[in-house]
């Protein structure tokens, strides 16, 4: 069963409201900008705090094993254990770490092992809202209290996996220490590499990420990087003898997407790394092809200049030159036309 202890010495001293509410819902995962939905769940604890009738110190704790009878929880008990673990959410929210700390280390030793697995309405554990949160001492608890950092939110991503997101460095160190696998490792350099964090990215590298892992699309950290023109990672990536003609499951390359997108500095990159210019999806589109398309003459220039051919067709049996004039590129059309 739980017990409330209220203003004994060694208690966690402040007003600890105790809403009755379940955990609020928070950001998707996936989600780049999750400063709006910090900001909300944190007005939502404002806003039950605001609302109790009374408040006074308490402490929050689990009765020992030997006292809870046959073990079966009563509603009491299960409501306190969810008013223990939303206590702890929101003090991540909110960035009280020493409360959380306090709160946290309290519980007795079953207990605590409880909730090192609990999850919210997201499926993110304390773990995966310390990363959510930055709370670097939170994370450093969790882990020195045995935290799977393996464990995987509702979306099949780790706690690394958003450290690396956000280019949490010594958050993502304290997680490699912690024990995450080979594998989460390498998965945490495509979303690294996707925003550019270059420190994240040496970090994973350096501890044994596979510069050539590839997702289930087929996705690898070089794509990702050049498709949003991230250079310094690109080279990085390359360093560490990255596959520069490796495809998705579409067939696109690291400079097919470079392309597409207009990068040119990074197409010139790509190709003194040996990346093949006129190699086609299963649709025939080359990085030339796509270029055109998008209509981004630097990067045909480029390729051009590589030794692209432009005469190669698409399964639309249309050049490169076809694309420019479709768009009623003029610059485009003198660029692919032969004088």
């Amino acid at each position: 069963m739980f017990i409330f202890h209220a203003g004994h010495p060694g208690d966690v001293t402040g007003d600890v409201p105790i809403p009755s509410t379940t955990l609020p819902p928070g950001s998707d995962v996936d989600m780049v900008d999750e400063d709006n939905d910090a900001a909300a769940s944190a007005q939502q604890d404002a806003d039950a705090a605001m609302n109790m009738p009374v408040r006074k110190k308490i402490r929050l704790s689990f009765m020992p094993d030997e006292t809870c009878g046959s073990g079966n929880s009563t509603d009491d008990e299960k409501d306190m254990q969810q008013q223990l673990q939303l206590r702890l959410f929101g003090l991540l929210r909110t960035g009280e770490s020493k409360h959380f700390a306090a709160l946290f280390t309290q519980q007795p030793a079953k207990t605590r092992h409880t909730l090192l697995s609990v999850k919210d309405e997201i499926g993110f554990t304390l773990l995966m809202s310390a990363v959510k949160y930055s709370n670097l001492d939170a994370c450093r608890l969790l882990v020195a209290h045995h935290v799977d950092v393996n464990e995987l939110n509702d979306k099949k991503c780790s706690a690394l996996f958003l450290a690396a997101q956000k280019g949490m460095v010594p958050i993502t160190e304290c997680l490699l220490d912690g024990g995450a696998s080979s594998e989460y490792r390498s998965a945490a350099l495509v979303p690294a590499a996707h925003f550019g964090h270059i420190d994240v990215v040496n970090l994973l590298l350096a501890r044994g990420a596979d510069a050539n892992y590839a997702n289930q699309k087929g996705t690898t950290p070089l794509m990702r990087a050049a498709q949003e023109g991230q250079a310094a990672v690109v080279s990085a990536l390359l360093g560490k003898d990255a596959d520069s003609n490796a495809a998705n499951m579409e067939g696109m390359t690291a400079l097919m997407l470079a392309s597409q997108r207009g990068h040119a500095d990074i197409a010139e990159i790509l190709i003194s790394a040996g990346a093949l210019v006129d190699k086609q999806t299963r649709q025939g589109s080359t990085a030339l092809l796509l270029a055109a398309k998008r209509g981004h003459a630097g990067a045909i220039t480029m390729l051009l200049t590589a030794g692209a051919d432009m005469f190669l067709k698409d399964e639309r049996d249309k050049t490169a030159l076809d694309n420019a004039a479709r768009r009623g590129n003029d610059e485009l059309i003198r660029i692919l036309t032969i004088e």
